[in-house]
């Protein structure tokens, strides 16, 4: 009786600790699952800012184009895409507490900035098609001053891009610390870009009015 005992104890200890390690087992199982999961998807989030970049670049183009046909009062064409961020809009808050404090100011600001893109984009759309129907109905009603206020929209939307496109490209080289600084040599050269920027749209005018209108308005901009 006694030996039946012991042996029943120890088949119970067994049952025991079988079902408490693959208790143990299963959780470990989960947070690995888990684990993996927050990591793909931190990965994901930071190179949909490629992505970003790559239409950013395709939307400079094509405002430089507008900008050029700006210059010959040509008001035709088509305006950036909206910039996609389905990671960011829909996966950032489930690793947001992974990323430090750098990272979610800088993930923030680049998206604000995005944000802003698109909403231009919209409006800017809307003026474009408004504008490009009466130019098409009476080309004199779109004056000089109009063409100013157009020009205007066009190149603080040109520098919002610019600006974003900067800050996504120093995120990636400094991925462990991507927020700009507010002072030291970044920030100078932060400042400078910004007025490398105005210069820029000098030039792209002046370059513009040695082109011919023709020139300008056959030109291919890659969407």
């Amino acid at each position: 009786m006694e030996v039946n005992h012991v042996l029943a104890d120890e088949k119970l200890i067994i049952a025991l600790i079988s079902a408490a390690v693959a208790l143990l087992l299963g959780q470990l199982v989960v947070y690995i699952k888990y684990r993996i999961n927050k990591c793909q998807t931190k990965r994901a989030l930071f190179k949909e800012l490629q992505d970003i970049e790559t239409s950013l670049e395709s939307a400079i183009a094509i405002t430089r184009h507008k900008l050029e046909m700006n210059v010959h009062m040509i008001h035709s064409g088509t305006m950036p895409l909206p910039v996609g961020s389905y990671i960011f809009d829909n996966y950032y808050k489930e690793v947001v507490s992974e990323l430090s404090s750098s990272q979610r100011r800088s993930y923030q600001l680049i998206h604000h900035y995005v944000k802003d893109i698109n909403a231009s984009i919209e409006n800017l759309t809307k003026k474009n098609i408004e504008a490009s129907e009466a130019y098409f109905l009476n080309p004199s009603s779109i004056d000089v001053k109009h063409r100013k206020l157009w020009f205007d929209r066009l190149a603080s939307f040109y520098e919002v891009l610019c600006l974003t496109q900067w800050h996504i490209s120093y995120h990636k080289e400094n991925r462990r610390n991507p927020e700009l600084p507010y002072n030291g040599p970044v920030y100078d050269d932060y400042v400078a870009f910004q007025q490398d920027i105005q210069l820029a749209l000098k030039e792209l005018i002046e370059e513009a009015k040695k082109k011919s209108a023709e020139e300008v308005a056959e030109q291919k901009i890659r969407l």
